[in-house]
């Protein structure tokens, strides 16, 4: 098949439709060109339209959360998670232990903790997600 030729059902030979009595070869390639050039120019666009929808799911997503931080000498609770949990306490058993005191903030919701009860600090920082604040 010659370069610039569209494939024809062996119907609309013998039937002509719109789609073959309307073809001609000459405006073809300028046709072709015309498209690739709006198909960048649609290409764009979406890209525009994507990125103004991502500012806009931040900006819902920003308005709905809490930011929480807390300071040195603060007391917190830290969520008990498969590792540290007693097997024999069962699905009754305490979701959150503690109380423990921050005694370093580390990066990005990262801290160290010391338990109150033995004042020995945790071996390893505990994630911003997993700790709520103590109130006595």
């Amino acid at each position: 098949m010659a370069y610039g030729m569209e494939a024809v059902i062996p119907t609309e030979l013998g039937l002509p439709g719109l789609r073959t009595e309307l073809y001609d070869a000459a405006t073809n390639d300028q046709v072709l060109s015309r498209d690739l050039d709006l198909a960048e120019e649609r290409r764009e666009r979406a890209q525009i339209k994507m990125a103004s929808y991502q500012q806009e799911l931040k900006k819902y997503y920003n308005r709905r959360i809490k930011s929480r931080e807390f300071n040195v000498g603060e007391l917190v609770l830290r969520q008990v998670n498969s590792g540290t949990r007693n097997p024999a306490d069962g699905k009754l058993g305490a979701t959150w232990e503690g109380p423990y005191e921050v005694i370093h903030v580390g990066g990005t919701g990262s801290y160290k903790l010391k338990s109150l009860e033995t004042g020995q600090e945790l071996p390893r920082s505990v994630n911003i997600a997993n700790l709520r604040l103590f109130y006595r």
